[in-house]
């Protein structure tokens, strides 16, 4: 399932058949692949990934994408236009990890601009919890990005989410409590 989700993804993902240059690097716990093709013009998208608690996400990311946690799939396929250098690290811990996600993506940045230069621009994107770190950054660092798309990120903060959906499973569980079958089933920590 997962190999076909992955082929699906590749098939339908635009490609650059330009020669290019990428770097595994390692800064401060924070893995991360940086990909600069032969012909860029000059400006860079980081990528900020979603919420995993996978540890397994603690190490280098490996060059075959099919072994890459899933979360970092969006960085790692060729969904930024043709020509844009792009960079896509893990963080240096895992779970509810903005504080430590939004120093590893603007020490990514920092070592991405001593090697390679300043970009001319400087986009970065994130979905989930990475929607939150790019929201993050950008109120931390606003002249250092020009533009920024953080997807269904936690913009109101994540008590509020987490709020939100305790109250929508009380409700539930007040609302179905004499419905059979009706439990509300998560499986993720138990088997239902």
């Amino acid at each position: 399932m997962r190999t076909g989700f992955l082929l699906v993804l590749l098939a339908c993902a635009p490609t650059s058949a330009a020669a290019q240059t990428v770097e595994h690097v390692a800064i401060k716990g924070s893995y991360a692949v940086i990909t600069v093709p032969q012909d860029w013009n000059g400006s860079l998208f980081l990528y900020a990934h979603g919420y995993t608690a996978d540890a397994r996400i603690l190490a280098p990311i490996p060059d075959d994408i099919g072994k890459a946690n899933p979360v970092l799939w969006p960085g790692l396929l060729p969904f930024v236009p043709a020509g844009y250098a792009t960079a896509v690290p893990t963080f240096r811990s895992i779970g509810w990890d903005v504080k430590d996600a939004v120093k590893d993506v603007e020490n990514l940045r920092r070592y991405f601009t001593r090697k390679y230069g300043t970009p001319e621009h400087t986009y970065l994107w994130g979905h989930s919890e990475g929607g939150m770190i790019t929201e993050a950054a950008i109120e931390y660092f606003p002249r250092t990005y020009e533009g920024a798309a953080p997807m269904c990120g936690t913009g109101a903060g994540a008590r509020r989410l987490f709020d939100g959906e305790y109250d929508l499973r009380v409700l539930f569980e007040y609302a179905c409590r004499d419905v059979p079958d009706a439990r509300f089933v998560c499986g993720l920590c138990t088997d239902g």
